[in-house]
């Protein structure tokens, strides 16, 4: 899925659990997975494609993983802290728009993406997918966020005052 989408749909699915959390740090939590996985897939596919010729496989690692989102949400417990719970819940929305995303790619199930989330529970291989949606599924997740986005900021912008 593309940036806008988890932003937008990510913080929208987000915004009734938001009364007391930073709306910054829950969009960096909606990207973090990605901020952290797509760095290292290119980082170490150079370096292998320099060294052997080869890419390496795969745009979801550990970041993708339930296993991440527990360290997450741990961290935020143990420091009791605002801005962490927003990042856990901005990565939890990822997650959970990554496997519905992998519903609509060329193979239409969510198996692979469910198998990276519950990794190493399901097995210690850790899976390698083919890209989820493409082309007019991507466009459209992508025009989602962006309606999204312009909703909740057309909300906030223009609440009644409280008197």
């Amino acid at each position: 899925m593309l940036p806008l989408a988890h932003i937008g749909i990510g913080s929208a699915l987000a915004r009734p659990f938001l009364k007391k959390l930073p709306f910054r740090w829950l969009l960096v939590g909606t990207l973090l997975p990605d901020l952290i996985d797509k760095s290292a897939f290119l980082v170490f596919g150079l370096l292998e494609y320099f060294r052997n010729g080869g890419w390496i496989p795969g745009k979801r690692g550990i970041a993708h993983t339930a296993l991440f989102l527990c360290l997450l949400a741990g961290i935020s417990v143990w420091r009791k802290s605002a801005k962490w719970s927003a990042v856990t819940l901005g990565t939890a929305t990822h997650l959970l728009l990554d496997v519905i995303s992998k519903m609509f790619g060329s193979h239409h199930t969510a198996s692979g993406s469910l198998a990276v989330l519950f990794w190493p529970f399901l097995g210690w291989h850790f899976p390698t997918l083919s890209y989820g949606a493409h082309g007019i599924v991507a466009i459209i997740f992508e025009a989602i966020g962006v309606v999204c986005l312009v909703v909740q900021l057309a909300v906030k912008r223009f609440r009644p005052p409280v008197i």
